[in-house]
């Protein structure tokens, strides 16, 4: 998971980023914010995102973790 978990991310990221130049040539007037706002977002998910999915993973014990140890392993 820690060698290839951020492989999944990068083609969100790249339609998302794609999408928001079109967005910002058809829209001149508010294009360009929209597309820095959008590439804001997208940089702020691929740093928060996988560190609470793998909190999540770990609190519902998908990954053998978190769930059983945080009842005292019972």
């Amino acid at each position: 998971m820690k060698k290839w978990g951020w492989s999944a991310l990068v083609s969100q990221a790249g339609l998302t980023i794609g999408m928001s130049l079109l967005v910002a040539r058809a829209f001149p007037t508010f294009g360009e914010g929209f597309r820095s706002l959008t590439i804001a977002t997208v940089a702020i998910n691929e740093v928060v995102g996988p560190i609470l999915f793998k909190f999540a993973l770990d609190r519902t014990g998908e990954t053998g973790k978190g769930a059983a140890t945080s009842h005292g392993g019972h």
